[in-house]
């Protein structure tokens, strides 16, 4: 059993592979997306890129859930191993429980058990309007805390069509804790948020043509990412 299975076994998940948008009885995603070499023909790679950053795992909600496989087809297309998209709907940074996971703590199963090259994060959504500014900043740090120093680092904003006052709010603070740490990219999903046909009437879930900008919008913050490595 590959090594990010055996760490989410570890902690009593419920794991489903879907490719549809989530249900009361499927409402957790990890995909162990592992294959044979792993890697791009070395003519379609950097080769700095290579030798530093060959995989990548993504901890989401249920938009990452929704989007799981364009997101894996997108990663795959840039040349990297993908260990792991672990998504769960409801997921909030830090607050949990037994069946719902918390992000900083599946964060810190995986960077125990088998860390990535390239994280990829897509929380917050469920945290907004849940603080003010100190709370958000307190939220993101703790979920950053589980993520290894040296690692790059590409972490989605969110986009709430009911709650965008809030939501800026937390975007901000984001960005403003993010913003000295080293190889590090904020993903602005915000921008796509009112863009036509892209999210569903609830002001939050992707469209079907949703789900494939997402996975554009992610893999191109990792692509702009890979690039300064």
């Amino acid at each position: 059993m590959p090594p990010i299975s055996r760490c989410l076994l570890a902690l009593g998940a419920v794991v489903a592979l879907a490719a549809c948008a989530p249900t009361a009885e499927s409402s957790t995603i990890t995909v162990d997306l592992r294959y044979p070499g792993g890697q791009a023909p070395d003519d379609e790679r950097d080769p700095g890129v290579a030798s530093s950053v060959s995989s990548v795992a993504m901890v989401g909600d249920s938009i990452t859930f929704m989007s799981a496989d364009p997101l894996r087809s997108a990663f795959e297309e840039l040349g990297l191993d993908v260990l792991a998209i672990d998504a769960q709907v409801g997921r909030r940074l830090t607050s949990g429980t037994r069946e719902l996971y918390p992000g900083a703590d599946v964060v810190r199963v995986m960077a125990a058990t088998d860390r990535p090259d390239l994280w990829v994060v897509a929380l917050g959504t469920n945290d907004i309007a849940k603080y003010d500014a100190e709370g958000y900043e307190d939220e993101i740090e703790a979920l950053l805390d589980e993520v290894p120093d040296d690692a790059p680092l590409v972490w989605v904003d969110t986009w709430h069509r009911d709650e965008l006052d809030s939501t800026v709010e937390y975007n901000t603070v984001l960005r403003d804790v993010l913003d000295d740490r080293d190889d590090t990219v904020v993903v602005d999903w915000f921008a796509h948020g009112d863009d036509p046909g892209v999210i569903t009437g609830d002001g939050v879930h992707p469209t079907p043509m949703g789900t494939e900008r997402f996975a554009l919008v992610v893999a191109g913050g990792v692509d702009r990412l890979l690039a300064t490595l």
